[in-house]
């Protein structure tokens, strides 16, 4: 939420500053206004970025985020050492970040003097740590899924969650799942996307044509719902083509992962 006064001489950051974005807006506004901004989050009025900005950047998730953000970022208005590590693969993204105030962090096995450490990763498999931590987890994985009419929810969860495991991926890194839109009232898929907090996109038989020749068809699928893949080319399109690992094939159920930054 962002205040204005009537005569337009100051931008009030009033809510949601981090988060919801209220603080760039301020600015924003500000700037096209020949505005005074007024900002008074404690990170932001000490010159650093926060736990909940870097979160709302990377659009990522994090077990119990809210507890998380108090802590850190009153550790980083205390100036204590607050290191920041992140998978390489993310290098690029993070160099688009605001981390000031964040120490950054090469190598896990060799880490400095630190009171704290976030670490910014999609995997679940990191290592034990001296220090206090957290994980920040982007929301880069999708996963396109095929399956019979009515296939009950707990199997396509459970069948989900091994092809995750399997790929050492965090669970909190998906951000979508994706069929043929034939399925798109789908009950089991709608409730899997449901607890995953992610979208469910569907894709036209015809869309999905089009990607097909990379994946094995089959006869029955093409005659139910118009094309011989489902799962593959729904995960293609999802991720521009960037896959991850082996499609699962089991219980009439067919799960393809990829990646989405």
């Amino acid at each position: 939420m962002v205040v204005i006064d009537e005569r337009g001489q100051h931008v009030i950051s009033l809510l949601s500053g981090h988060a919801g974005g209220a603080n760039a807006l301020t600015r924003y506004l500000a700037g096209m206004l020949g505005a005074d901004p007024v900002i008074t989050t404690a990170t932001d009025v000490n010159e650093m970025s926060a736990l909940d900005t870097l979160a709302f950047q990377l659009n990522a998730r994090m077990t119990d985020l809210r507890t998380a953000v108090k802590t850190v970022n009153q550790m980083l208005v205390s100036h204590q050492r607050v290191g920041l590590w992140w998978d390489a693969e993310l290098t690029e993204e993070i160099g688009q970040c605001d981390i000031r105030g964040f120490i950054p962090v090469d190598d896990l096995q060799r880490l400095p003097e630190l009171d704290a450490l976030i670490c910014v990763s999609l995997r679940n498999d990191l290592p034990e740590l001296p220090v206090p931590h957290w994980k920040l987890v982007p929301q880069r994985v999708v996963a396109g899924i095929g399956c019979r009419r009515d296939t009950p929810f707990p199997l396509l969860a459970t069948l989900l969650a091994r092809q995750l495991e399997a790929q050492k991926l965090d669970p909190l890194a998906l951000k979508a799942i994706g069929s043929v839109t034939l399925k798109k009232g789908e009950p089991g898929l709608m409730q899997l996307a449901s607890c995953c907090r992610v979208p469910f996109k569907t894709f036209t038989a015809e869309a999905l044509r089009e990607f097909e020749h990379h994946f094995p068809g089959s006869g029955f699928v093409r005659k139910t719902v118009g094309v011989g893949s489902v799962s593959g080319p729904a995960a293609w399109l999802l991720s521009q083509g960037q896959l991850l690992g082996e499609t699962l094939r089991e219980q009439g159920v067919t799960i393809t992962l990829g990646v989405s930054h």
